[in-house]
């Protein structure tokens, strides 16, 4: 089957991006996993996931655009973009991506926080012991 050149160029450059998307994805992860401060199993777990979707992503894109073929150039380009990606860009964004999650994270605990204040409030407010529902007040 004859393919034009320009939808090849566009399958490369389709890649390409497919791979830069790959590799903010790990970024992201690591991000997490540093975050969270991952050892052992985890960081495996952290890794098995990114291989399926991985996997799954390159799987979708050669059925959908490469219309089903294997074609060596897309993998290729997917590689290529994520080695761009870590060359040129993951250096600026790795520092970004965990200075965000450490926000989220303290935005979080400090929801958490004002949400077990709060409950301790309205608890305090509402609450009446059983005892004293049924005495009989002396005047």
């Amino acid at each position: 089957m004859f393919v034009p050149m320009q939808a090849q160029f566009v399958l490369v450059v389709q890649s390409v991006l497919l791979g830069v998307m790959l590799a903010i994805f790990y970024d992201v992860l690591r991000a997490l996993r540093i975050c969270f401060a991952a050892k052992g199993w985890q960081v495996a777990l952290y890794d098995v996931f990114f291989w399926i979707v991985l996997l799954a992503a390159l799987f979708e894109f050669n059925l959908v655009f490469a219309t089903a073929q294997s074609r060596y150039y897309v993998i290729a380009g997917a590689v290529g973009g994520m080695l761009l990606y870590f060359g040129a860009f993951s250096g600026l964004i790795q520092p970004r991506l965990q200075m965000c999650l450490n926000a989220v994270i303290a935005l979080w605990k400090f929801i958490v926080k004002m949400s077990l204040k709060l409950y301790g409030w309205l608890k305090e407010i509402y609450y009446t012991p059983k005892d004293k529902l049924f005495t009989k007040k002396i005047i």
